[in-house]
C-alpha cells in the first residue's frame, strides 16, 4: 500500500483521471455524492461502461449534493442545475445504486480496466471535492493506494461482500434520480426570498402574544392612533414591535392602501410612550406629511380629519374628463353607439359614459393618495387641476354664441374678391360654355333659372372665411342639369349658418 497525500499533484482526482480508460468498470463506496466532484470528472466518467455506487443513507444524499463550506466557489458559478442534468443522464445509463444501512465509515474506489491493471484507493476518499483533493481537507484524513494485484483482489472481494449484503432495490436509483431532477428543475425567484425568511425565523415561536409583547403600562391601547387601527393593522404593529425588540429591525411591506403609515405611527407612539427617542428619516418633501399625521393623531379636533378631506375630494365634479355629460339628449344615443365597446362576445357593452365615470372615481382616489404621499405634491396636483378648470371656463366664456344668418340672395357675386374664384369657376363650366366667358355663362344660368327652373342652394352651417356652396338641379321641365359651383371668399367675415 502507498500513502496518497491527496494534495498538489498527488490527489485522488489525478489517480482517477489516469485509471478511468475507455470501457472501464468502477465500484465506489462513499457516504455522499457531490455534483462538483462529478463536474471535475465528467469528461472521464463518460468512458466508463458500468459503475456500482454504494452510498450512505438516502436522507443525507440531497444536502451533500452541493458540498460544504469549502465549495462556496463552485456554488458561486451557478451551475448546479446544469450539473444535475448531466449527472442524471450519466446515472440513468451507466450506474447501479444501493444504499447502505448506515453511512460508510470509509470510502473505496475500485477500477477495473480492459487495457491496464486493476487499481484501488481506500480511506477518506469520498466522492466529494474534499475527498478527491480538489478542495483542502482535514489533515487527519488518510488515503492509501494499492501497489500489488493481491491487495487489489482483497479490496475487490471486500466490496463484493458489502455490495451483496445490501438488498437490491430499484427504488434506490429512482430516489436518487428524483433528487437530481428536483435540483435541476426551474424554480421561481421568489423562493429565494421565502428561503431567507425561513432561515431567519425558523427558530421563532409560531404565534405572537400581544399581551406579552405590548406593555400595557405604556397606555398604547388608550391612544387615538391605536383605536383607529383595524384588527389586521394591530397585528402588524404587534409583529413590528416584536421584531424590533428581538432582532433590531423590521420592514412593513403591506400592499398599497392597507395603512402602513398608520401602523408606523402606532409603532412611533408606542416607543414615545416608553420615553424612547424616535428618529423619522424621510425625503424632505414628506416632512410635512409626517408632521401633519402626527398632529392629527396627537391633537384631535385641531386639524381637519382625513374623512373630511376625502368628502371634499368626492365633491369634485371633474367634468372635463366626462364630456358626454354635456352632449345634447338627442345626440347621446349616437355617441353611445360610436364609442361603446362590446365585451363578452357582444353579450354586453362597456359604455363610454361608464368609462368616463370610472376614470373620475379613479382620479379622486389618486388625489387622496397624492395627499397621503406628500402634502406638497397634493398642493401641486390641486393647483394644476384648478388651472385646467379655469382654462376650460375661459374657452367657454370666449366662445361666440351669436351666429348671424345670411341669406344666399344677399351675397354679391360681383364682389372683386370673387374675381379669381369666378375665373376658376369658369374652368368647371361645360365645354360649350367655355368660349362665352364666365360672365356670359352666369347670365345664361340666371335666365334659365328665371324661366321656371328650380334651384336648391346648400351651404355649410358653419364656415370659416365665408365659404359658400351652391348646387343647382334642373326640375322636371327638362334641360341640361347645371354644374356644381363653389365660391369661396378669402377675406374673413362672419360665420354663416
Amino acid at each position: 500500500m502507498r500513502l496518497l497525500r491527496n494534495s498538489g499533484t498527488d490527489r485522488g482526482l489525478d489517480r482517477l483521471r489516469e485509471w478511468l480508460t475507455q470501457g472501464a468498470h468502477v465500484d465506489l463506496v462513499s457516504p455522499s455524492f457531490s455534483l462538483f466532484a462529478f463536474a471535475e470528472l465528467k469528461d472521464v466518467l463518460n468512458r466508463v461502461d458500468q459503475c456500482r455506487l454504494l452510498l450512505g443513507e438516502p436522507d443525507k444524499i440531497a444536502p451533500a449534493l452541493f458540498g460544504g463550506d469549502a465549495d462556496i466557489v463552485f456554488r458561486g458559478r451557478l451551475q448546479g442545475r446544469w450539473l444535475a442534468r448531466l449527472a442524471t443522464d450519466w446515472i440513468r445509463t451507466r450506474t447501479e445504486i444501493r444504499h447502505a444501512l448506515r453511512s460508510p465509515p470509509q470510502s473505496l474506489v475500485f477500477v477495473e480496466s480492459k487495457t491496464a491493471p486493476r487499481q484501488a484507493m481506500l480511506g477518506t476518499c469520498s466522492f466529494t471535492t474534499e475527498g478527491l483533493g480538489i478542495t483542502p481537507g482535514g489533515r487527519l484524513g488518510l488515503v492509501q493506494v494499492t501497489d500489488s494485484e493481491a491487495e487489489v483482489a482483497d479490496f475487490a472481494e471486500w466490496f463484493r461482500a458489502n455490495w451483496e449484503d445490501v438488498k437490491a432495490d430499484g427504488s434506490a436509483k429512482a430516489h436518487f434520480l428524483d433528487v437530481l431532477s428536483d435540483v435541476a428543475a426551474q424554480r421561481a425567484p421568489s423562493l429565494i426570498y421565502f428561503q431567507m425568511l425561513f432561515q431567519l425565523f425558523k427558530d421563532l415561536r409560531d404565534h405572537l402574544d400581544e399581551e406579552q409583547i405590548i406593555k400595557s403600562a405604556t397606555g398604547i391601547r388608550d391612544t387615538i392612533v391605536w383605536k383607529k387601527l383595524f384588527r389586521f393593522q394591530r397585528d402588524g404593529v404587534v409583529g413590528a414591535i416584536d421584531k424590533l425588540e428581538r432582532i433590531g429591525g423590521c420592514i412593513i411591506a403591506d400592499s398599497v392602501g392597507l395603512g402602513k403609515t398608520f401602523e408606523a405611527l402606532a409603532v412611533i407612539k408606542y416607543y414615545e410612550l416608553r420615553n424612547d427617542r424616535v428618529l423619522v428619516l424621510c425625503p424632505k418633501r414628506l416632512r410635512d406629511n409626517w408632521a401633519l399625521y402626527r398632529a392629527n393623531v396627537d391633537l384631535a379636533g385641531e386639524f381637519r380629519s382625513i374623512r373630511e378631506i376625502n368628502n371634499e375630494i368626492r365633491r369634485l365634479a371633474l367634468g372635463a374628463y366626462a364630456p358626454l355629460r354635456y352632449v345634447l339628449p338627442h345626440k347621446q344615443a349616437a355617441y353611445d353607439e360610436k364609442y361603446s365597446t362590446k365585451i363578452r362576445g357582444g353579450q354586453s357593452f362597456f359604455r363610454q359614459v361608464d368609462r368616463e365615470e370610472s376614470l373620475i372615481h379613479l382620479l379622486r382616489v389618486n388625489i387622496l393618495k397624492r395627499m397621503e404621499s406628500s402634502v406638497a405634491s397634493f398642493a401641486l396636483t390641486i393647483k394644476r387641476q384648478l388651472t385646467d378648470v379655469d382654462s376650460l371656463l375661459s374657452k367657454i366664456d370666449s366662445h361666440e354664441e351669436d351666429v348671424e344668418e345670411t341669406a344666399i340672395d344677399d351675397i354679391d357675386v360681383d364682389d372683386p374678391a370673387f374675381e379669381a374664384l369666378r375665373r376658376r369657376c369658369a374652368d368647371r363650366l361645360p365645354r360649350r360654355w367655355a368660349d362665352e366667358g364666365c360672365d356670359r355663362a352666369l347670365e345664361r344660368r340666371d335666365r334659365r333659372l328665371a324661366g321656371g327652373a328650380r334651384a336648391r342652394c346648400r351651404y355649410p352651417r358653419r364656415v370659416q372665411g365665408f365659404r359658400v356652396q351652391r348646387r343647382y338641379r334642373q326640375d322636371q321641365h327638362g334641360g341640361d342639369p347645371e354644374p356644381e359651383r363653389h365660391f369661396r371668399r378669402s377675406q374673413p367675415v362672419r360665420r354663416v349658418r
